[in-house]
Formats: structure tokens, sequence, C-alpha cells
């Protein structure tokens, strides 16, 4: 799609949509037509679910999700409380058990009795999702960065792919994860290749799909009877999003001003207590106003003097910017540019999940445990702009159904793509010449990754 018609897609009318949209605290009524069935691996609190709800909503369409797989018991019940409506009768639904002890086989080889068991009422997925942990290759891992062991989970996608068989398969991930020295990506990529799909990479900006944050990700997007014309066009629109201008911190949060609760206190609404230190700290930014950086006089002496990497901490937000990556560490000054616009205190939960896109009607109530919101919000993948990835996706897919349904009516539909597994799969316009079966090896971007500590 042309540059010019995303960046004008929403208006100042889409725009107030969007706002309302994430202060809203009732869930909008789903679609009524054809379901749109979601598998979500390593699916954290659901921010990766949410936003196929939401770009499946776009679409008049509901959500079923027969399987949603996430290790921590904690996290899960988040994922479960909110997104357990869209779990149709008599599939898996929440296993809060690690992705490789359900999808436990080797690539290429059958599924196993474990694999089977899973298999039983998910049927038909249309789209499978992953952010598999990203600790490994975040550039805020200095000891184990490229060879960390949970760098190995991301080829778990590609096996969930080989029993499940999407639609479409999309894997998230930090930029930096195409160097890991195991090279899990391009792995990944050709098992996914050797299943029948066509493979391309996308960096996407998340602050040009709608973020208030600055935030950089990897996609690895493998779609069934796609041509590559059209998964490059999807790859460009993703890339190039529709915002000419992110939208800001203000944007996400001005309307909770005033709601905080006192630090320390527990809520959702409460920033975490400062140490004496950093009270300190957030004093000198009340006698500064206008100033956004804490000098080296005020830092602890090992962010002195330019000898640390990590220019953003100790750092205040500005209203009228995007906020920096929001991580696990958002209630920390010292870990990151976390320091409330105007008021003195780092930012709560609440003003965390908003600038992750999180809509006042995701509750994240069920547990009082800040470590748990933290790891439920900081390692979550942004809901808005992750609908919009999905939305482009859905509409492409639907796109293929317009042409394989109007080839048939007109009676010279091409013959079908074989896939394993003994499915087929129509072919497209413009598809490849016969021998290359609509596969494609695209070389990843190499784009720097914001540093964060997940996703």
């Amino acid at each position: 799609m042309p540059k010019s018609s995303r960046n004008d897609r929403l208006g100042d009318a889409g725009e107030r949509d969007a706002r309302r949209l994430l202060r809203a605290r009732a869930w909008p009524r789903p679609g009524s037509d054809a379901a749109i069935r979601v598998v979500d691996l390593f699916a954290g609190a659901g921010g990766m679910s949410l936003g196929a709800f939401l770009a499946a909503h776009r679409l008049g369409r509901p959500l079923e999700i027969p399987l949603a797989v996430e290790f921590d018991d904690a996290i899960a019940a988040i994922y479960r409380r909110n997104l357990g409506r869209f779990m149709p009768a008599g599939a898996p639904g929440v296993v809060s058990a690690p992705v490789e002890s359900v999808f436990d086989g080797s690539l290429g080889t059958p599924a196993t009795t474990t694999e089977r068991l899973h298999e039983i009422g998910i049927g038909r997925i249309d789209l499978l999702v992953g952010g598999p942990p990203c600790q490994g290759n975040s550039d805020l891992n200095n000891h184990t960065r490229r060879h960390d062991g949970r760098n190995r989970l991301y080829e778990r996608m590609a096996r969930a792919a080989e029993i499940l068989r999407p639609r479409a398969v999309l894997i998230e991930n930090v930029p930096p994860v195409v160097h890991d020295r195991g090279g899990i990506v391009d792995r990944a990529e050709r098992a996914l290749l050797e299943q029948g799909y066509t493979v391309a990479h996308a960096v996407a900006q998340l602050e040009r799909l709608g973020a208030p944050q600055r935030r950089r990700r990897h996609l690895l997007v493998a779609l069934e009877g796609v041509s590559t014309e059209r998964l490059d066009a999807l790859v460009e629109e993703i890339e190039t999003g529709f915002l000419v201008k992110p939208r800001s911190v203000r944007w996400a949060i001005q309307d909770l001003l005033g709601r905080s609760e006192p630090p320390g206190s527990g809520g959702f609404d409460a920033a975490a207590e400062p140490s004496p230190d950093n009270l300190r700290r957030l004093r000198w930014f009340d006698r500064h106003p206008g100033c956004m950086v804490l000098p080296d006089s005020q830092r602890p002496p090992c962010h002195r003097d330019g000898s640390h990497s990590y220019k953003t901490i100790y750092g205040r937000l500005a209203w009228d910017e995007p906020a920096q990556t929001i991580t696990t560490g958002y209630g920390s000054m010292g870990q990151g540019r976390y320091v409330h616009p105007e008021e003195s205190r780092t930012i709560t939960p609440h003003e965390a999940a908003r600038l992750q896109t999180f809509p006042d009607f995701f509750r994240f109530d069920g547990t009082a445990r800040r470590t748990v919101w933290a790891k439920a919000i900081g390692n979550a993948v942004p809901p808005l702009p992750w609908s919009e990835v999905v939305g482009s996706l859905l509409r492409v897919l639907e796109s293929v159904e317009d042409d394989a349904t109007a080839a048939h009516r007109l009676g010279r539909s091409p013959a079908p793509l074989p896939t394993p597994r003994g499915r087929d799969v129509p072919a497209v316009r413009g598809a490849l010449p016969p021998g290359r079966t609509g596969r494609r090896h695209r070389p990843a971007t190499r784009v720097p990754g914001p540093r964060s500590d997940r996703g």
C-alpha cells in the first residue's frame, strides 16, 4: 500500500477513537462473521492475543483462541482472566507449562504423544503467534548475549507450525536475534520453508504503528499460499507504518494525572517507593523543572562521566515525545527514563500498561504482586501496534481467499500448491513458477535493537 494512504488512514477521528479505546473500561463487542482462530505461544499476559482480537474486531470477525501457552502461573492467570472468554469449548485453552514441553518433538519428525494430545480440540488455525524469550539477545544482556540457551526456544515456533499447520505464522523478537550464534532464525526460517510457507523478515518500529514509545522488533513472517509479491507488500506496509508523528506520553497517560496512590502502597496506580538516594534524585528534578536528564553529580559513580553506555537511565519522560522502550524495570529510575513527566515519582504500573497500549478494560488487578505486574507489563508485546501488524496480515489472507473464489467462479482456478500432511492450498495469481512452490528467503534487515530486557 502506498505510504501516503497509510499515513492518512486514521486522521483526527481515528486518533480520537484510538484514545477512547485506550481509556475504555468495557471490552468491544465481538464481530459476528467467521472467527479468526489464533494459537499464542510464550503468551505472557496476552498482548499478542489482544492485538489479534482488536484486528479481528475491525474486520467484523470474532476471535477464538483454542490454545495459549505461558509457563508462569501468575501471568497465565492474568491471560486467562482477560482472554479466557475467547477459548472455545473442548479446546486445551490456557496451558501453564513451558512451550518446549507442549511441542516437544524434533523438527521434521512425526508428532509425539504429547503433541497429539494437545492437537485434540484445536482444529483449524489461521494464525500462530509467539514471542520467545529475548533476554538472550537483548542489548541489556551483557553476560550471555547471542549464545544464551533460551534462544533455542525460538525454533519451537517452527515445530508448532509443523504440527498445527496454521495459515500464517508471526514470530516476534528483538532485532539482534538475527545475530544469534546458533543461527536460530535461519533454522526456523529453513524449517518453515520446508513446510511450504513463503517467508520474509521485517523490522517494525512500533512508534510508527501506534505505540507511544520507541520500540523496534524483528518479525519473522510466514504465510501459506501467498505470492512473494504480496508478502513483499505486507513487509513494506509493516516497516513503513502509518504515523508520520508518533504518539506521545501525553497521548497515553495525561488523563491519569492526580490518580496516583502513595508510592509504595502497592496499588496499580502507585509508583514504587524510592530508596533514600533516589528520593534525593527525584527532589533534584523538582528543583530543576525542564531538566530531563540527571547530571553526573547526582548519579551513582558507575553512571558518571560517560563510563556507562546506557544514557537514558535516571531520566525524566517528556510529555510530548514517545517514551523509551518500556521494560520490566519501569518502576526504577536506575533502569531507564521512567521518572514521571510532572510528578515526583517513577511511573505507575497503570501508566506503564497504558504506554504499552493495554486498554483499561484489560485487567491486571487479579494479583497485587508488583513483580508479577512488572513482568506481565514490561515483557508484553504492545497490543495496539500488534493489531496493525495482524490486521495487515489478515487483509492479505482475505485477498488470497477472494482471488481463489473469483478464479473458481470463472472456471480457471490453477492447480493447488502441495503442502505437507496432505493439505492443498489454492495457488494465487502471480505465484512463482513451478519448482519454487512459493518459497522465498529474504535476508534479515540488520537494524540495531532497542535496549530492552524482553519484548
